[in-house]
Parts: structure tokens; sequence; C-alpha cells
């Protein structure tokens, strides 16, 4: 028993600290391919995909309700975007455009004029909305949907993201390393080089105290970096093997996310200078991206085939929902044995004075605290025989995690 509760014990605190920073999948109760996620808070957000799919959450993922559409089941939805927790749009394939003004309770179809196939979308506020995808189409609407007005565009191929910092500012990312900029709203673009003649599926910018930090990717873990939304820089930073789906920028320019195709995950904590991969095992293809900045630290979802969700969350953020160790029998107490002996009155055990022993047992956590790189102070003195000085800290530590992402979008109304 005294062996198993050390066990138990060690293993609880190996899974706390490992738990900390690491993607954590979640059940969708989907089997559908989903292909972009939305989220207004750390806790409340959608998902969306493939044969009508829309489901959301309240609980950060712990559970998922599916809602309707109203649409037929061969519906694919390929873009959602919230403005708020109650307004949000939905775009797919054949130019469909879905609103809800309650969350998703109910939603409704927006005439928009255009049949072209859309694959994501953007809402800037209640009323200010973009929306692009296949033939180069970019749609427009400044009155939340009441009417929507199809914008001169710079390609006649197809686009597969776009990134908007104010209703007049924005990027698109497309085949055969499509970049353009706006500065009037979509009214005109202008053509940016890449450095990359390959088919980017995803961009995103922020502007923070005067800085500007954006990133596209794309096919062979191609990643572009832009410091001035002006000039590119292509390197390899997801690996070769590694096809970009998805990009998310915090909004500090400090996090960037981006999901690939054989499941990887590649991530920057330096603001795109640097970069680290995480490896998938089930190498199932993620589509989409979805960024919440909190207070003090970002937190990403990520959606992909088979109804695949994961969530993540900087490491230090209390709010990643920590599940207790598997325990069987039942746990109700740890008990240490042999029992631990008082602290020694010298740094060196003295072979003449036998320790007098005592009996401890401490109550199973059953709430985790907030993670906490280190220990404010340090813990009671708890010695071994065999040790010549007191243990005054213990620090866990791991090694960071890594994402990746990258795609190409083929064909103007599917994305991968």
């Amino acid at each position: 028993m005294a062996v198993f509760n050390r066990i138990v014990l060690f293993s609880f605190f190996s899974f706390y600290a490992e738990s900390q920073q690491s993607w954590v999948s979640l059940d969708s109760g989907a089997s559908a391919s989903l292909n972009d996620c939305s989220f207004v808070s750390s806790d409340l957000g959608w998902v969306v995909g493939e044969v009508n799919t829309i489901l959301t959450t309240s609980d950060a993922g712990a559970s998922w309700a599916t809602q309707s559409s109203g649409q037929q089941s061969s519906q694919s939805w390929r873009g959602v975007s919230f403005a708020s927790s109650s307004v949000g749009w939905v775009v797919g394939d054949s130019g469909k455009i879905l609103y809800t003004s309650d969350g998703g309770t109910t939603w409704s179809i927006q005439d928009n004029g255009d049949t072209r196939g859309l694959l994501r979308v953007q809402a800037l506020s209640s009323t200010e909305v973009f929306a692009v995808g296949g033939e180069g189409v970019v749609l427009h609407t400044s009155d939340g949907g009441v009417s929507w007005t199809t914008k001169p565009s710079c390609t006649t191929d197809t686009i597969s993201d776009l990134t908007f910092l104010s209703s007049t500012e924005g990027w698109v990312a497309g085949a055969g390393g499509l970049l353009c900029h706006t500065t009037d709203g979509a009214a005109t673009w202008a053509w940016q080089n890449s450095e990359a003649d390959i088919d980017l599926a995803g961009i995103s910018f922020a502007r923070f105290a005067g800085s500007l930090v954006g990133v596209a990717g794309g096919q062979g873990g191609t990643v572009s970096t832009s410091f001035d939304g002006e000039t590119w820089t292509s390197s390899q930073g997801c690996g070769s093997s590694n096809d970009i789906q998805a990009v998310e920028v915090d909004s500090s320019g400090i996090w960037v996310f981006l999901v690939t195709r054989n499941g990887a995950i590649c991530y920057s904590d330096d603001g795109a200078r640097t970069w680290s991969i995480e490896q998938a095992p089930t190498g199932i293809q993620l589509n989409g991206l979805g960024l919440y900045n909190g207070p003090s630290t970002p937190t990403a979802w990520a959606s992909g085939n088979q109804g695949t969700i994961k969530r993540y969350v900087e490491p230090g953020n209390p709010s990643l929902p920590l599940p207790l160790p598997f325990v069987s029998p039942p746990l109700h107490r740890l008990h240490f044995s042999p029992p631990l002996p008082p602290p020694p009155t010298s740094l060196s055990p003295s072979p003449t004075s036998p320790a007098t022993t005592s009996s401890r047992s401490l109550p199973l956590l059953t709430t985790l605290p907030p993670p906490h790189p280190r220990l404010a102070s340090p813990p009671p003195h708890l010695s071994h025989p065999t040790l010549t000085s007191p243990l005054h800290r213990s620090t866990f530590a791991r090694s960071s995690g890594a994402l990746t992402a990258a795609g190409p979008v083929h064909g103007a109304f599917r994305r991968a």
C-alpha cells in the first residue's frame, strides 16, 4: 500500500504538470468533418462543418450541443464568425450565409445574390462583416446582413482566407501564393509578393502598440511573415510535410497558431520569429482555428475531420479544465508509510539520536489549485534520514509543445 500511495501521488502531480502545456482533445459527439470555429470567451464558442453541422459549447468544450440551421443535411458549412455572444454568421457551399441574433437558438438565411461557394467569414462588429470564397468572391455588409454587396476582387482564383483589422484595411490569401491588401474596404486591392508560389490556406494579422505582425501559411509547411503589412518573407517554419490549413495571430502579436492537414500543430510564442511543432499521433486532418484573446493569455481551439476538436491554453492559465487521475479502488486519503520523521535539529542526522516518528494523513485533493511554476515560499520541511539538507523547493518543468499548420485549398467550394 505504501508503494501504491507513492505512485498515485507522483502520477497525480506528473499528470497535473503535463496537462498545463498540451492540447486537450474534446468529445464533440460529432463524426462529421469540422471546418472552422469561433469563440467569444474562453467558455463560449461555435464549430461548423459538413452535413449541416453546427455545434456550440458554453463550458469550454466539456459538452457540446447541436444547433439546427433549417437547411438540408447535405449542406456544408465552411466558416463561422461571431461578433458577440448573440450575433454571428456562418458561410458555406452555394454562397449560403446563415445569421443568428440569439446565439444560434435560431438561424436564418441572408440572401447575397451570389452562388459562389464561401470559405471564410469575419465579423468585425454586429453590422460590419466580410466573406470570401471560390472564384475570387469578396462579399461585404455594413448593416448586419440586411444587404450584401459583391466587392471588386484581385483574383478569379479561390480566396481561402481573410483578415481585416478595421472596416477599411484587410488582407486576403489564396491559390498560387495570392496575397492582396486593401485600405479602402475592398474597393481596390494591391498585390503583395508572398515569396511563395504555393496555395495559401490561411492568413491572420494583429496590430498592437504601433507594431504589426502578419502570418500566412500554405503547402509544404510554408510560413510567410510580414512585420509592416507590405513585404513578406517565407520559410518552412512548420516542416515540409505539414500543409497548413489555418492561421491565427493573437491580439498581442506574440502567439501564432497554425494547424495542418496531417494533424500537426505549429506555434510561435515570439511573434512568428521561431516555431515549434507538435506532431499529432492520430494524424487526423485539422481544418480550422479559433482564438479567444483573454485578459492575459490566449485560448486556442482547433477543429478537424472525424468530429475532432482540440483546446489549448497557454501554460500558467488556470482556466484549463483538468480531470482527476483515475484510481481504482476509489482513493479517499493519501497515507505516507513509513511515517515521515520531524525536521532534524541539524543539517546531518545524529547516529546516536534516533528520530521520533509520527504518522500523517492528507485528504485527497478534490479540486486543483491554480498552476504555479514555482512555489511562493518554501514548503514545510519533510526530511529523510539520507538527506544532508532540508528540501526547500520543488519545481515542475516541461519542454514546450509545438504546433503546425498548412494546407492548400483545391476547388472553389471546398477547403481541403
